[in-house]
């Protein structure tokens, strides 16, 4: 009798797909038609065999390739794969800066790509002082051509990132200007 084996559709369900925050688990699931065994791989690299599986996205990565390789009872097969993506934002913000130096004279801040950016510094008394929508701005501690005072000043950013330009975060702190 000749028995006809049903084709297998690998096919992975992975959760998330874009990885927002440092060392965030990715759920993955073998969600194929008709297999009986198979086999992940993370980034080319053999992992393991469950049905359910997961990572621990790496801080350094950029993406990560899953692969799953799925076969039937007679050992027929097919692969599918996704990317998972790394949506996390680095951002640093500097908490003094010297406008009087030469070595430390501007306020900036360093961001991986954003979509959007908007700064607003504020004095103690909140006067707005300085405000920016260009990530690559920089403020050199004046207020319409004035130097400011030594003292604290708050400040609020609101950014997305180049991965999800509807989702904005907002941080805020102080900075100090020293002269």
């Amino acid at each position: 009798s000749l028995v006809v084996d049903e084709p297998v559709r690998a096919a992975i369900h992975a959760s998330p797909q874009i990885v927002d925050e440092v060392h965030q688990p990715v759920l993955l699931s073998d969600v194929t038609f008709n297999s009986v065994s198979r086999q992940w791989y993370f980034n080319g690299l053999k992992a393991d065999t469950a049905e359910v599986s997961s990572f621990v996205f790496p801080v350094d990565a950029d993406s990560v390739v899953v692969s799953l390789a799925a076969y039937s009872g007679f050992g027929c097969g097919d692969t599918a794969s996704v990317v998972i993506r790394s949506d996390v934002v680095r951002l640093w913000v500097p908490n003094v800066f010297t406008p009087s130096r030469i070595d430390n004279n501007l306020f900036s801040v360093v961001a991986t790509p954003l979509s959007s950016f908007e700064i607003h510094i504020y004095t103690r008394q909140g006067l707005l002082v300085y405000a920016s929508t260009n990530q690559y701005d920089t403020w050199d501690g004046t207020h319409l051509g004035t130097p400011c005072p030594q003292g604290a000043y708050a400040y609020t950013i609101t950014y997305a990132s180049v991965h999800q330009p509807r989702q904005h975060r907002t941080l805020s702190g102080t900075i100090t200007l020293l002269r």
